[in-house]
């Protein structure tokens, strides 16, 4: 027997109310549907409406993402573009650390390989160092694959002063062909003789469940390598702390102790296995140019379960498919400059490392917040960047902004102004979309001086394509609806349920014209 208290909020219900004042009501019942989310049950009901920003059903999201595959392979079977598309998944770790990922394969080993998809970084390492013995036709090579992840946070201090890396990754370099596989098991395209590693020693998110490793799809100059004597293994390298960390863990990340060290030694650049295998496609004449996109149905993670691999979230298009698909082909291009870091290791005039962004400003009109990052961005090279591999969206703003943003209603927009080639342009990002965010932890104010990062949120409205032959990243607007819109019901119903500390059982129900917010108590308990 249940006790039922119900909330009906209609058209007619809000109709007494001027219109912000109903888009407030509305925002704040949104605001509670994805915190209910975080341990949500979805009920069987409809959620194939428009609105991108409340598509709750995963399994209806990675359908329509199949079908575009379907569409853009079908096109590339007949000569009428040139390219590759393949399907994304979404990661969510144990702690909540949310990635992309997809699936790539070894001669010999059978079975899929959960790699996370890392704009930030440009090496391919594995990090289950039985792939060595099983692995079939690949080639030890005398490099070694040792990085230190992260900044000031992910490092400590021993008593005689050594400085330990507790996020890393150190392994053999071997060369061989890794294929890339979809979700149903079918092979889609081949790396032909990339580089790659795999891990000796490694203590970073990437290597923990449900991964197995990490593909960088950056520039060369940003695969170093350390070259090894012939007798040497790939933890030569790797110098040990003389200390573990005292105070493990400090970013609350899945890592599990202290340990740490820091690498040693000479350094030169192997080809980024991405980069060369773009160029290859050019160099054939097979593909018009070094590039590839990347989408990401964002809205559909959602409530995601901790611990989970959740398939075809998102796709993958390279070559000239990546300048010519729906979504390419429906927003705006915004064409981004990136940032030349200065002499290049082997050619001493250009280093491009990862997709290092020129920020020019931060602008919130509805609060009169104007902020400069050009000389933040400018002085460091890894300071402003668009990273897939990062868990949220970093914004160098005073940490006061982010604590009002969780109590106003300001319904506004922020605007993010970046360099081009042409002068200038703007991304936009939702005021409600942001504080939604911050409640979930993918949204942070890092301090003035702190990182401006465009992690996975970021493709919640935007298509994103990597031209590594001209140095540009774009920014596709993806198609919303209007602000009202956007936080209104989706056509047909959504209903999403939880059940609090007192045995309440929580529904907020949104279909056609109705939001609803209904409150059980089980009277058998």
């Amino acid at each position: 027997m249940y006790k039922v208290h119900i909330i009906l909020l209609s058209s007619q219900t809000l109709k007494g109310y001027n219109k912000r004042t109903q888009n407030t009501i509305i925002m704040k019942l949104h605001y509670l549907a994805h915190t209910l989310l975080a341990t949500k049950q979805v009920l069987g009901l409809d959620t194939s409406g428009t609105s991108r920003r409340l598509e709750l059903n995963q399994a209806e999201a990675a359908k329509r993402v199949d079908n575009i595959i379907n569409q853009a392979m079908s096109l590339v079977d007949k000569g009428d573009v040139t390219g590759t598309v393949f399907p994304l998944n979404y990661v969510k770790q144990s702690l909540g650390n949310q990635v992309l990922s997809v699936n790539l394969r070894l001669p010999g080993v059978d079975r899929n390989l959960n790699v996370v998809v890392d704009t930030g970084s440009s090496s391919l390492a594995f990090c289950n160092k039985s792939l060595a013995e099983e692995a079939t036709n690949i080639n030890k090579i005398k490099y070694a694959l040792c990085i230190e992840y992260g900044e000031d946070v992910d490092t400590f201090t021993c008593p005689d002063e050594s400085i330990g890396h507790w996020n890393f990754i150190v392994g053999q370099i071997y060369q061989g062909d890794v294929d890339v596989y979809n979700n149903k098991g079918d092979e889609i395209t081949t790396m032909d003789n990339v580089s790659f590693a795999i891990t000796d020693k490694h203590q970073n998110n990437a290597c923990f469940s449900p991964l197995d490793g990490i593909l960088g799809v950056s520039y060369t100059q940003g695969n170093t390598v350390y070259a090894l004597q012939s007798d040497s293994d790939a933890l030569s390298v790797w110098n040990e702390s003389s200390c573990t960390n005292p105070n493990p863990n400090p970013k609350g990340d899945s890592l599990p102790n202290g340990e740490g060290g820091s690498c040693l030694g000479n350094t030169t650049t192997l080809p980024s296995p991405l980069q060369q295998t773009l160029e290859q496609s050019v160099a054939t004449g097979y593909n018009k140019a070094e590039v590839f996109g990347m989408y990401f149905d964002y809205a559909a993670t959602t409530g995601a379960a901790k611990g989970t691999v959740i398939p075809s979230l998102g796709i993958y298009f390279s070559g000239d498919l990546a300048l010519n698909n729906q979504f390419y082909n429906s927003g705006k291009a915004q064409v981004a400059k990136t940032l030349d870091c200065g002499p290049g290791v082997k050619d001493n005039s250009h280093n491009y490392y990862d997709y290092m962004l020129i920020f020019n400003s931060i602008r919130v009109p509805s609060q009169n917040v104007t902020q400069s990052t050009t000389d933040l961005c400018t002085q460091a090279c890894d300071k402003c960047i668009t990273d897939s591999g990062a868990n949220g969206i970093d914004l160098p703003l005073p940490k006061e902004f982010c604590n009002s943003l969780k109590t106003d209603d300001d319904e506004g927009s922020m605007y993010l102004d970046l360099e081009s080639s042409d002068g200038g342009i703007t991304l936009s990002l939702p005021l409600p979309f942001l504080r939604e965010q911050l409640a979930l932890g993918y949204f942070i104010c890092s301090g003035t001086s702190g990182s401006f990062i465009l992690g996975p949120p970021i493709f919640q409205y935007y298509y994103q394509v990597f031209d590594m032959g001209s140095k540009t990243v774009t920014f596709v607007d993806l198609v919303q609806p209007s602000n009202e819109t956007a936080i209104s019901e989706p056509a047909g119903g959504t209903a999403i349920s939880t059940t609090d500390n007192t045995g309440h059982r929580l529904y907020l129900i949104f279909t056609t014209g109705i939001v609803v917010l209904v409150s059980c108590i089980n009277l058998w308990k």
